[in-house]
Order: structure tokens, then sequence, then C-alpha cells
């Protein structure tokens, strides 16, 4: 059963999509543009700054990735397509004073194996080495 919390959350998202319209025109113009790519969400939640830390400044038990899964349930209905298609995901808090979402959607190409071993053969002049 959901949270009033969450709700709110859901019902602010859809009011978002309703009043902006234009970016889902622009999304499907990629779409059409791009398709063999996927999509890339990098969602960072913004919450009040009591919200998140103690007084003593150590992290509040409050998970990020709680507040993703309905985002990405928001944002696949409000496009139009099935939440399969983000292929690359990831969630930050962010202290601020409105609290919000803030969304950087990317069209990327899948990656195999190979690219995520080489990946990880770029960084490893940086002292990251791979498991192989």
């Amino acid at each position: 059963m959901a949270t009033q919390e969450l709700k709110n959350y859901k019902r602010a998202c859809a009011f978002w999509g309703m009043a902006n319209k234009q970016y889902k025109q622009i999304f499907w113009e990629l779409a059409q543009e791009y398709p063999d790519h996927v999509l890339k969400v990098d969602a960072y939640i913004v919450l009040k700054h009591e919200r998140i830390w103690t007084k003593d400044g150590r992290p509040k038990k409050l998970d990020a990735s709680n507040r993703l899964k309905a985002l990405h349930d928001q944002l696949a209905e409000y496009l139009g397509l099935d939440d399969k298609a983000f292929f690359n995901v990831s969630a930050e808090k962010v202290s601020g004073e409105q609290e919000c979402a803030v969304l950087l959607i990317s069209w990327i190409k899948p990656m195999n194996v190979v690219d995520l071993l080489n990946t990880f053969k770029d960084t490893s002049e940086s002292g990251i080495e791979s498991i192989q």
C-alpha cells in the first residue's frame, strides 16, 4: 500500500507531465532519430537538508532509490513507453530549499560485455582494475 508521501510524489510527477507536454514531442523526435539507442536516466532527488542529514552531519536513513522506481514509473507513463527502455539509471540525494527531482535523460547505445570491460580498461591508468 502506497504511503501518502508516495501518492503526493506521484501526483506531482503527473502534474509536471501535464504542464510540460512539449518535452514528450522532443523525446519522440529523438527516438526516431536514434532507433538503436536506449535511455540513461540520472535522477537527482532534491530534499531539504534536515531530511537528509542529522544535526551532527551524518546521513539520515532516507533511501533515494525508493523514490527512483516511482519516478521511473511516472516518467515511463508520461513518455508512453515501458520502463524497460531505461538501461542506465542512477539516483543521488541533493540538499536544497525546494524538494523536487532533476532528471538528465540521455540516449545511449546499449553496451555489451566487451564495451564494459573496455570501460574498466580505460580507467586502469587511474588505479582501477577490472576483474576478469
